[in-house]
């Protein structure tokens, strides 16, 4: 939806999307999409929506949450390689067979991904990468009246170029705001270093 917002797609009448509300205000963003089907009813004359660019986006969002999986998994290897131990940042818990679970920093057990509930090693809190996944809309494109990928397979991208692309952002972003996954979270300066970064990109 931010996608369409950026190119003026969205139907007239529909708020405008902060991003931050991704992390800040979550009602705000279910109220968003509420507002922007009620206004595409209101064009359509019918609670039905047939508007080529808001069709396009609901199908390119079933990518998403696979994505947003992805990135949660891979994002502590990224920062490991990036600049030391994820794992020592407090609100970060692991699971390790070879270590004692104390319920503080080692788990019982692998967490898993908010989606697909695909193990994993490390659980955190999702303000360290939401700026991350927010800046997705940058391989995203307007092509004729929908809105695409503009790789074959972002996936791809993300699992072999996150180090990269996520080397300022704990820098500036992780570290400056004192490891806090809230402050990071609602930081906008966040969210525009990555769009940046994914600008440039792919």
């Amino acid at each position: 939806m931010y996608a369409l917002q950026e190119a003026g797609k969205l139907p007239e009448g529909s708020p405008k999307i902060n991003p931050v509300s991704i992390y800040s205000s979550k009602s705000s963003c279910v109220d968003a999409y509420n507002s922007i089907i009620k206004a595409e009813y209101k064009r359509n004359g019918a609670e039905e929506v047939t508007d080529p660019y808001l069709v396009s986006a609901f199908l390119l969002m079933k990518d998403l949450p696979f994505l947003y999986d992805l990135i949660y998994r891979e994002f502590p290897y990224a920062y490991n390689s990036n600049s030391g131990t994820f794992g020592r940042i407090s609100c970060v818990k692991l699971f390790d067979p070879q270590k004692k679970s104390d319920e503080k920093t080692y788990l019982r057990s692998n967490p898993k991904t908010k989606y697909y509930e695909s193990e994993c090693i490390y659980k955190y809190p999702d303000g360290f990468i939401l700026p991350i996944f927010s800046a997705l809309l940058e391989w995203m494109e307007i092509k004729g009246n929908k809105v695409q990928w503009k790789m074959p397979s972002p996936s791809a991208s993300i699992e072999t170029k996150l180090q990269k692309f996520t080397e300022m952002f704990i820098a500036v972003s992780i570290k400056d705001n004192d490891y806090n996954p809230q402050s990071v979270g609602k930081n906008s300066g966040a969210y525009m270093i990555m769009r940046q970064t994914f600008q440039y990109n792919f």
